[in-house]
């Protein structure tokens, strides 16, 4: 993908693969204590006992490719992650609070070209401004003019995705394989 000119945002453990190497030495994971990322970005990840599970507060401070015009912009989120990430290159957020605590602490990270970025922070696509600016620099990238100032409904998408399943799946049968009544 990446070879014929694709763009790649990884989250959690989609960041961690997009990494050169991944350690895993108590064998949390699996029973491989070392394997190959695929080398997209220049971060090595080392698998711990202890998940983290913390809503975030940041900022991007990034500012090319997938991320042009972000710099300085505020976002929220979650982290939910078991590994250490250890960056080689620039990185993509700078986390100012995670829960009650303040911290000054940088996540992520975005390859030369900006256009391949991977990060712990989840809940980026529910900040408007960077969803927006993120779908924005796609566009440009392939000289589509985007049409902007829709705000995304999640309420509204969810009902519409679960009519679109009900109206395409036999939910009886799904129900019986669940073991659920209807």
């Amino acid at each position: 993908h990446v070879r014929r000119g694709g763009r790649v945002l990884g989250l959690c453990g989609g960041y961690q693969m997009l990494g050169t190497k991944i350690y895993d030495p108590l064998c949390v994971e699996s029973n491989n204590k070392k394997i190959s990322g695929l080398g997209l970005l220049p971060v090595v990840t080392t698998f711990e006992t202890e998940k983290q599970t913390v809503r975030a507060r940041g900022n991007i401070i990034a500012n090319r490719g997938l991320f042009a015009e972000t710099r300085g912009l505020d976002i929220v989120g979650y982290e939910i992650h078991m590994g250490r990430t250890f960056v080689e290159s620039e990185s993509l957020i700078n986390v100012i609070s995670r829960g009650d605590e303040e911290v000054d602490s940088l996540d992520g990270a975005i390859d030369p070209s900006g256009w391949i970025a991977g990060t712990y922070f989840h809940g980026l696509f529910d900040n408007d401004g960077l969803r927006h600016a993120i779908l924005a620099n796609l566009a440009a990238r392939k000289n589509i003019v985007r049409i902007t100032g829709a705000r995304f409904d999640r309420d509204a998408e969810y009902d519409r995705l679960a009519h679109v399943t009900r109206m395409n799946l036999k939910m009886d049968v799904i129900y019986r394989l669940a073991g659920l009544a209807r």
